[in-house]
């Protein structure tokens, strides 16, 4: 078992490192370095092996490098680890859409355990994945030679990237879209789940909260919620014709009030014994709309063209949706010592702009409140009036004023008005 154990983790390493917006190759290099020496970390070995591994081939590698100029083929490094990041594959699609210059390959584990396996498959007909234990081990070396990579940091979510808006703005996604879904009607033994159970048959919408189930953490709570705050609104779905649908793991939180709901109109598929990969796929790529908190997760219903009402978001300048409709509100920065709520202007301030965890808003005397039910419920009537209603509210975002640098500068969503309005001051 043990030997078995190294043998995953062995093949696991033999994936590139990804340089993210803000930590480059040369700091992950530093990090494993210090981390190893400075803090006798032992598990950082595989990481030096890697490291000098490359370096002693990168000679031979620039030479075979010539070869994939010759055949047109450069290698595109994507953190496909967690699930949201799969919108990082996607968005490089759509950039890439009318350039058939070069064939992109993408050297990716066998198997993720925080992402979607079946989702990432659906992206065959757009790259070649290697998969293969020897061929990754030979391309290693080569993903350390610049003239022949791409990376994807220029999507991620960081008040330096505002380019992944931009770039879904500019591109349809409806034959890809259509591409997919025939891929998913082709898994008939797999679409059981929808004939099976009698709920999919009506008119349903997903919602997802990440919680302390999320990696069985409970240290970090700055992008959680609480399923059981959704309970008026899950009630008033109900009350207009959906079912209720809602995702995330094995270890996520029920739903405690069930006895208030109609029961026949409610499936905790998270906690079922029909969740698979390809189930999360099918019932998110057949819902109506997607209610979710900041998690990879409810970044996946968008590739699918579905509208998000997005709540309970961490960071106002990195929250806003990117298909038209799309409606935010999010968590209140308040002064622990007086309780007053911080002037809206600041959010776009540093260090408020950052993508900052509760303990290090604390350091500086401020905490983050979680949207109440009410706010919740309340608020979903502007998203409701925009998506069903033709009541398209005058967009608040550009009262907000966001700053070209922000990530959400370029977006198609929108605030809240009714959360804007009750709780800031618009100068």
């Amino acid at each position: 078992m043990q030997l078995k154990n190294l043998a995953q983790k062995i093949d696991n390493y033999l994936t590139p490192f990804y340089p993210y917006c803000y930590n480059t190759r040369t700091k992950q290099y530093k990090s494993i370095l210090s981390d190893f020496i400075y803090n006798k970390n032992i598990r950082q070995l595989l990481s030096i092996i890697k490291i000098i591994y490359i370096y002693f081939f990168f000679p031979l590698a620039l030479i075979i490098s010539t070869f994939f100029i010759f055949l047109r083929i450069k290698i595109l490094l994507v953190d496909l680890s967690q699930i949201g990041s799969i919108l990082w594959l996607d968005l490089f699609e759509k950039e890439n859409r009318n350039n058939k210059k070069y064939k992109i390959i993408i050297i990716k584990q066998k198997k993720y355990l925080y992402a979607n396996n079946s989702l990432i498959n659906l992206y065959d007909d757009y790259f070649y994945f290697i998969k293969s234990f020897l061929l990754r081990f030979f391309l290693l070396p080569l993903t350390n030679v610049k003239f022949i990579c791409i990376n994807t940091n220029r999507f991620e979510i960081d008040n330096r990237c505002t380019y992944a808006h931009t770039v879904w703005n500019k591109n349809n996604n409806k034959i890809k879209i259509d591409n997919f879904n025939n891929k998913l009607n082709s898994y008939k033994v797999m679409r059981e789940i929808l004939v099976r159970n009698k709920i999919f048959a009506k008119k349903y919408i997903t919602i997802h909260t990440r919680d302390s189930g999320f990696y069985n953490d409970t240290k970090r709570q700055t992008r959680n919620a609480d399923i059981n705050s959704y309970l008026d609104l899950i009630i008033k779905l109900q009350q207009r014709g959906f079912a209720v649908i809602k995702l995330g793991d094995k270890n996520s939180i029920p739903l405690k009030a069930s006895n208030q709901i109609n029961k026949s109109m409610y499936f905790d598929y998270a906690l079922s014994n029909d969740k698979s990969e390809l189930n999360d796929i099918i019932i998110i790529a057949n819902a109506e709309f997607h209610i979710g908190t900041p998690s990879g997760l409810s970044l996946i219903p968008m590739i699918f063209d579905k509208n998000t009402y997005w709540t309970n978001m961490n960071t106002l300048t990195q929250s806003l949706g990117f298909k038209k409709g799309d409606v935010t509100i999010f968590k209140k920065i308040i002064k622990i010592k007086n309780k007053k709520l911080l002037n809206l202007e600041h959010y776009l301030d540093y260090p408020f702009d950052q993508n900052n965890q509760i303990h290090e808003y604390e350091k500086i005397g401020y905490t983050m409140l979680n949207n109440s039910s009410e706010e919740i419920n309340d608020c979903f009537e502007d998203f409701y009036n925009n998506l069903y209603n033709n009541k398209e509210n005058k967009c608040i975002s550009n009262k907000i004023k966001m700053k070209p640098n922000n990530y959400s500068f370029f977006a198609k969503g929108g605030f809240s008005n009714t959360f804007i309005e009750k709780f800031y001051r618009i100068r």
